[in-house]
């Protein structure tokens, strides 16, 4: 049974009973999913600024070495771990959204 006069977030909202109040969930239930979404997009963020900061430490702890094929091989190193590391982090976290 729709009552026409209660709206929540732009949606008619069922009565419960011979009361006809929202049940109290579905608003938190809401809140979980809009937290939830924010939560996998810092978790992303966050993976990317990571993987940022290790290439430039890797880059820069290659490039002091003194082995030359070392120094000279730095930045494609550092690139494909950096790379490899990136695919892991969206694999999880594919994982985790799909989990839910």
């Amino acid at each position: 049974m729709w009552n026409s006069g209660q709206w929540l977030f732009g949606r008619r909202s069922k009565s419960v009973g011979v009361t006809d109040v929202l049940p109290f969930a579905l608003p938190l239930l809401r809140i979980y999913e809009l937290n939830s979404c924010t939560f996998q997009c810092v978790c992303g963020v966050g993976v990317v600024v990571g993987v940022l900061f290790y290439r430039m430490s890797v880059l820069a702890a290659l490039h002091l070495h003194d082995n030359p094929l070392i120094h000279n091989n730095a930045a494609i190193v550092a690139s494909v771990t950096g790379a490899v590391i990136n695919v892991f982090a969206m694999f999880i976290l594919d994982f985790v959204s799909r989990a839910r």
